[in-house]
């Protein structure tokens, strides 16, 4: 996550936001409590991956064999 987080500056948790509200049909709620997360949790929407950089984050974290039910992290 560090390394992809470097080149468009951001944190890794606004990575793995990204890389969730990419995909249709997930929905990602962020906690964001502070204005600043606000802010960082917008910026998530804007950043772009490489093919490269999805496939490094799909073999990190691969799909389910099947529906799970909602998970709150």
């Amino acid at each position: 996550m560090n390394d992809i987080a470097e080149a468009p500056h951001v944190k890794p948790l606004q990575i793995v936001l990204a890389w969730t509200i990419r995909t249709e049909g997930v929905i990602s709620i962020p906690k964001a409590v502070k204005e600043p997360h606000i802010f960082e949790n917008a910026k998530a929407a804007t950043i772009l991956f490489t093919q490269e950089e999805l496939d490094r984050l799909d073999v990190a974290f691969p799909k389910p064999p099947q529906k799970v039910p909602l998970d709150i992290i």
